[in-house]
């Protein structure tokens, strides 16, 4: 299909599964962590993915066989005008049954951009509700409360070095929070040394963006 150059890669990521999996070198991978470039891993991942993989072993009990299924965390910007329940596409989790699932997804970005929607996030909301409404027979979505484990920061956020899983350091919100601020969390959430910090290394969101853009 023709679409636009920034949908196609957002539906890229849709395929992850399907290329993973039947890499003959990556036979042993049963589960994926998929972060987008603007994610920071903020502290140390065991106690999470412990909880999660605890999860999915409950949820996947209540399935009927082959079913695929994703997890992703809740959107940031959820005002209930969609039912509570809004999905942020940046951070997903899963598995050798998540290939379907994505497919649908990456249907639902096709046409979202053939209507002129730019919006992948809109797309998976999209396939979230239809999965829950048993409008697909062969795919369940799963909604992971954020909790203290995806930050969305602002100002404050960054000043007192909260503690989080992930961290989403989007240019967007980065650029009303002073530079200072920034190169001192991330200093923190990188565990830079004092020396490095002292030889003038520093690191912001907009650091982040520089590199997608070069790399692109």
């Amino acid at each position: 299909d023709d679409i636009s150059e920034i949908m196609a890669m957002k539906f890229f990521k849709t395929l992850m599964p399907k290329y993973v999996y039947s890499h003959p070198m990556l036979q042993n991978v049963e589960n994926i962590n998929y972060l987008d470039f603007d994610i920071v891993v903020g502290r140390d991942m065991n106690t999470f993915f412990k909880k999660l993989l605890e999860r999915k072993l409950q949820d996947r009990e209540q399935l009927p066989p082959g079913v695929s299924s994703v997890y992703f965390f809740q959107e940031h910007h959820d005002d209930g005008r969609n039912g509570g329940e809004v999905l942020h596409g940046g951070v997903s989790f899963l598995d050798r049954t998540s290939e379907r699932c994505m497919e649908l997804w990456g249907e639902e970005i096709v046409a979202a951009s053939h209507d002129g929607i730019e919006r992948d996030q809109k797309a998976l909301t999209k396939t979230y509700h239809k999965s829950r409404s048993g409008e697909y027979s062969d795919c369940v979505l799963f909604g992971l409360g954020r909790s203290r484990d995806l930050l969305f920061p602002d100002e404050s956020d960054l000043k007192n070095h909260k503690d989080y899983t992930f961290v989403h350091v989007s240019n967007n919100r980065a650029h009303t929070i002073p530079v200072e601020i920034q190169e001192e969390f991330f200093a923190y959430v990188v565990g830079m040394s004092e020396e490095e910090m002292n030889s003038g290394l520093t690191f912001t969101a907009k650091d982040v963006q520089l590199h997608h853009s070069k790399r692109n």
